[in-house]
């Protein structure tokens, strides 16, 4: 809270720090079932108080700051009260035959933005609000509100004799109040120019069809199937999508696009074969095969050109443009390009033995089966994520080469170009620590173990 930050210096020169952040979540759920005949009802309703115990602004384009320190005044703010959700849930089934339904579903959610947002240190806040003229690739949050999901599915389920079922659901999803950015101009009081701001005011939208298919235990052999069509468009993939836009004072976007989690296909196959007990002999008696097969179409992003130069240097030079996308231009329509499909297995084998008092369960499990490199992010520069298209291009490399290379082991490599590539290419050091993420999937892993029941 503001009465507990912790206060250093007097008059004109005060410096102060915030105490630890406390965020709470209260939430309760009422619900009750009804039958009409055939007709079943699921009703009920979610109430949240989402608390982020944070504070905000009493007037963002008018600020008071103490002369000396540069700090917002404290007076200036005050604490964000709890915000209240009432949010109705509603289910509906009912059989048209002995052997198939058709069900639907509405609700409401709220949750809490990500405190990534909207916690700042009083430091931060006088670095990036009340200084004013200095670029952040992350602007300063305070005062943002819970994003809202609207979600609607109709579904039908149809069993097949006793051990197969199919069930096709269509869904509907809209989200509000996501987190984009905005510019605080006209700006009063002692601020020294406009700022950037993270606020709520961006919205998704997504939709598509699943199918699922269900095979019981059959001799030994039970099985699901699961696929998802969907698409995701929205005003803005994340909070800083369109900084660019609001560095150069342009409009915020309005048009819907896709955006960068749009991920058209997806679906996995589980297999799992099991003898039970007194069943195939001693050496194969509870022993037990899962595999686990996933696929997908990746995910959507946008083929950029990146200008030379900037403010980069000798170790992010590579990915900076992803993060300060003041310079750089789209070459295409925004999410047009997609990254390649993904495809892995996992496999998992165990065998209980019943030890009279307890039962042992030894299992070995196996992730990424067939060692597959999947990429999972690529460089908007090259789209690709195993070479960022800075190294391997003289126009952008060879000023770092000739400031900072040089064959000093004799070994026939320039000793950057050969740095570079051991960190950047081969291990996407840049890419995860500026971007987050990883570019290419884990390698195969194997773990053994075991587990004791009493």
């Amino acid at each position: 809270k503001i009465e507990d930050r912790k206060v250093y210096g007097s008059g004109e020169d005060i410096t102060y720090m915030d105490g630890s952040k406390k965020p709470s979540e209260l939430g309760f759920y009422l619900q009750d079932k009804f039958e009409f005949d055939d007709i079943i009802v699921n009703a009920g309703v979610r109430v949240d108080i989402l608390d982020t115990d944070g504070a905000t602004l009493l007037t963002p384009d008018s600020i008071e700051i103490y002369d000396i320190s540069n700090y917002i005044k404290i007076s200036e703010w005050k604490d964000v009260e709890p915000n209240t959700y009432i949010q109705p849930r509603l289910g509906i089934s009912f059989p048209i035959s002995d052997v198939a339904k058709v069900y639907g579903y509405y609700g409401k959610f709220a949750q809490l933005p990500d405190l990534n947002t909207i916690w700042f240190t009083a430091y931060e806040y006088r670095s990036r609000i009340a200084r004013g003229g200095y670029y952040y690739l992350e602007p300063a949050g305070f005062g943002i509100e819970p994003i809202e999901t609207t979600q609607y599915e109709i579904g039908f389920a149809r069993s097949f004799g006793k051990n197969m079922a199919v069930d096709i659901t269509g869904f509907y999803k809209n989200q509000k109040g996501l987190i984009g950015t905005d510019r605080v101009t006209n700006v009063a009081g002692d601020l020294a120019s406009a700022y950037d701001r993270q606020v709520n005011g961006d919205f998704a939208t997504t939709k598509g069809l699943e199918l699922k298919f269900t095979l019981r235990r059959t001799n030994r052999l039970s099985g699901e199937a699961n696929y998802t069509f969907s698409t995701a468009e929205g005003t803005g993939s994340n909070a800083t999508s369109y900084l660019a836009a609001t560095y150069r004072g342009s409009d915020r976007p309005k048009m819907i696009m896709p955006v960068d989690f749009n991920q058209p296909h997806v679906g996995s196959i589980k297999l799992d074969y099991r003898f039970g007990d007194n069943d195939g002999g001693p050496l194969l008696e509870n022993f037990g095969a899962n595999l686990l097969l996933n696929f997908s179409s990746g995910h959507a992003y946008t083929f950029v050109y990146r200008p030379v130069g900037g403010q980069v240097d000798a170790y992010d030079a590579g990915v900076d443009y992803m993060n300060d996308t003041r310079s750089r231009e789209a070459l295409e329509p925004i999410g047009s390009s997609m990254t390649p499909w993904i495809f892995d297995a996992d496999l998992r084998l165990d065998k209980r033995i019943k030890l009279g008092f307890a039962d042992l369960t030894v299992f070995m499990r196996v992730t990424n089966l067939f060692n597959t490199r999947n990429v999972l992010n690529v460089y908007q520069a090259s789209g690709s994520g195993e070479d960022d298209g800075f190294i391997s291009n003289e126009v952008y490399s060879s000023d770092f080469v000739t400031l900072y290379g040089g064959d000093v082991d004799g070994n026939g490599i320039d000793d950057y170009v050969e740095l570079y590539d051991a960190v950047n290419i081969q291990n996407d050091e840049a890419y995860r620590t500026q971007i987050g993420g990883r570019l290419i999937s884990a390698p195969r892993q194997i773990f053994v173990g075991l587990t004791v029941n009493f």
